[in-house]
């Protein structure tokens, strides 16, 4: 391999690398302790289920709507995509935190963290394939 397409690939592995990090850390907080917080802000456990189902319908319906829009708009770069998916997603989270028990808001918010912050994976895997055909290897 080039010396030149080996420091390329190893600076698009660092920032993949720097991205994945990101991504999974900002996921801790919601994705194992959402049970907690929920209850922490005392709602029930028949409301903590629905508020999860909801967030993980809304990841699983927001997925192909995101692919077809990509696959319609090549111009735009997936990275851009992915990452107005994850500042969308912290900033419904972050909305989040400040609301007192409000059932209706918050399965807005859920819903719209399931559409962003947990569709997210399936992207930055699909980054990771576009950077593969492109001839870079990811790590």
């Amino acid at each position: 391999m080039p010396k030149a397409r080996m420091s390329l690939s190893k600076k698009v592995n660092l920032q993949f690398t720097a991205i994945q990090s990101s991504y999974w850390i900002s996921f801790v907080p919601l994705g194992g302790f959402a049970v907690v917080l929920l209850q922490s802000k005392s709602f029930t456990d028949s409301e903590i289920g629905i508020l999860l189902a909801m967030q993980s319908i809304a990841s699983i319906v927001a997925q192909p709507l995101i692919s077809a829009f990509a696959s319609r708009h090549p111009d735009t770069p997936l990275k851009k995509i992915v990452s107005i998916m994850l500042l969308l997603g912290a900033a419904a989270t972050s909305i989040f935190y400040f609301l007192p028990h409000l059932f209706l808001p918050a399965v807005l918010i859920f819903v719209a963290i399931g559409m962003t912050h947990y569709s997210a994976p399936a992207f930055l895997n699909a980054m990771a394939m576009q950077l593969t055909n492109a001839g870079i290897k990811i790590n």
